[in-house]
């Protein structure tokens, strides 16, 4: 299909059973999805449930000349008692042949839009750093967070991670007209900074 420019379309993923990514075993692998376009192009990625949906900036895979990516995962605590139903994830799609992956002390090598998950039912997986010898896509949220404590309602968040090779130092944070609520902002570092809110 054609696009013209400022134009919108929305593919909808069914996700049937033989798509679900639900664990690491090599023939369950090959999940990951490929959008690509002869121009440029913005895709939005909605993970959409009728009780709780949240959406990301699907990346592109950032081509770099250094010899190592590295990605920070971005997620939540937990649901006490319930991380078996809503845990903590970590999703990595490569996106070339050949990519080792290493992710603490373990490492694997993938194809091109094949997939590792990591699952937490215990804790929070902010912070796991994803190294890699060739660009990834990472996603990263929880099922079922918390952010506001004995509320009874929890929220699925998903973010994709840039790599670090991307990252800045300076960011416009802006509040939304008509939310009634105070603003999250969560800061993660790579390395060690000295932060300031103003």
């Amino acid at each position: 299909f054609t696009l013209g420019m400022g134009t919108l379309i929305l593919f909808l993923i069914n996700m049937h059973r033989k798509l679900l990514i639900t664990g690491n075993r090599v023939k369950e692998r090959n999940k990951g999805i490929l959008v690509e376009a002869t121009g440029n192009i913005y895709v939005h990625g909605l993970s959409y449930s009728p009780d709780t949906s949240d959406s990301y900036l699907a990346l592109p895979c950032f081509t770099r000349s250094i010899n190592e990516y590295e990605y920070f995962a971005i997620s939540y605590n937990v649901l006490e008692n319930f991380g078996s139903l809503y845990p903590s994830v970590i999703l990595v799609v490569a996106c070339e042949d050949d990519t080792i992956v290493t992710i603490g002390s373990n490492s694997v090598m993938l194809n091109g839009t094949e997939t590792y998950l990591i699952v937490n039912t215990t804790s929070d997986l902010t912070g796991i750093r994803i190294a890699s010898s060739k660009p990834l896509s990472v996603i990263s949220g929880v099922d079922c967070a918390t952010l506001v404590p004995n509320i009874g309602f929890c929220d699925h968040l998903v973010e994709q991670v840039p790599p670090t090779v991307t990252w800045g130092s300076q960011f416009f944070v802006g509040s939304l007209s008509g939310r009634n609520s105070n603003q999250l902002i969560r800061v993660l570092s790579a390395r060690s900074a000295t932060v300031t809110v103003t």
